[in-house]
């Protein structure tokens, strides 16, 4: 169903990773709503480390988790995936947000959200001092109007360079022997991508 993965098509998630420039030294921060989707996609581009934020409960986190353990090839093994609530990182009282030291801010050189429950500008504010300097940041959303919100914060604080709003539309062409045509009917937008980076 593509609402339980907040309606991304590939091409979206490809274009999210090259975004956010997901590579063998990154490390990435990850805030989704896609049910271990966009966790596994970013584990294929094999980063040294994946910390999942979950802004709901933590029952939402199972579907991520059983999709990690799913990855048993050895080359995966390499990737520490840290699987964490957005209550544990802001409660000073839990002992996993006591383990977030120093060490842990200013760490993330990519940043995704992807959250069709949660607007994407709050997202941000919260998960901001985990972020490096120079991160590559990308948000998706089906819906224009938050994004937009969000990129005029960003511009009028002065949060980023390149800041880019841009609408995804994939054509599906029907492939058959003389008779390749587009689609009859597709949809009309794919959503959109908001990117930056983080000044």
């Amino acid at each position: 169903m593509p609402h339980s993965i907040c309606n991304l098509r590939t091409d979206s998630v490809a274009l999210l990773l090259n975004i956010t420039n997901i590579n063998c030294q990154s490390e990435v921060c990850l805030v989704d709503n896609t049910r271990g989707f966009l966790l596994g996609c970013a584990m294929e581009k094999l980063p040294k480390s994946i910390l999942r934020v979950e802004f709901a409960k933590i029952n939402s986190l199972k579907n991520d988790i059983d999709y990690y353990e799913n990855f048993n090839h050895p080359y995966f093994l390499n990737t520490k995936v840290t699987f964490v609530t957005q209550k544990m990182l802001l409660d000073k009282t839990c002992p996993i947000s006591k383990a977030f030291t120093r060490s842990f801010y200013n760490r993330y050189t990519s940043f995704l959200i992807c959250h069709d429950q949660y607007h994407a500008l709050d997202v941000y504010k919260v998960m901001d001092p985990l972020l490096a300097q120079n991160c590559f940041c990308a948000a998706f959303c089906i819906f224009i109007n938050p994004l937009r919100e969000m990129q005029e914060w960003l511009q009028k604080e002065r949060k980023g360079l390149r800041i880019k709003l841009e609408e995804l539309l994939t054509r599906e062409i029907q492939v058959l022997p003389l008779r390749t045509h587009p689609m009859m009917s597709m949809h009309g937008s794919s959503g959109y991508i908001l990117s930056w980076i983080k000044l």
